[in-house]
């Protein structure tokens, strides 16, 4: 007798996965409805390595890679995105996964 496959492409597929819609340099643009595994990942790896200090631009870029894409990045770099504004819009983006959540993981480093 065949065990019952639990079929996750099919469960995933029902789930209500809304992008969420957010506006910068006049362009609407999207996070996608979770966030990516590799990059939760590399949160608690820089979390080990960093502790509660403010993380590194190096590790910021890569964290923000991760959630809107290299080429977003690179786009929004070319018009002029700094270090400071790719660690607000990372920081706004962790509060939408994780709304009111002061523990929420962020770039700022946590008091």
């Amino acid at each position: 007798m065949m065990a019952n496959v639990k079929d996750f492409d099919a469960f995933w597929a029902e789930q209500n996965q809304e992008e969420i819609p957010f506006k910068i340099f006049g362009q609407t643009e999207y996070l996608p409805p979770s966030l990516p595994a590799t990059m939760v990942l590399s949160m608690i790896r820089m979390g080990k390595e960093h502790g509660k200090k403010d993380l590194p631009q190096a590790e910021v870029l890569e964290l923000a890679i991760s959630i809107f894409g290299q080429g977003k990045v690179d786009e929004w770099s070319e018009k002029g995105l700094t270090v400071d504004q790719l660690t607000d819009l990372f920081d706004w983006a962790m509060e939408q996964y994780n709304p009111g959540n002061p523990q929420a993981p962020g770039v700022k480093g946590q008091e």
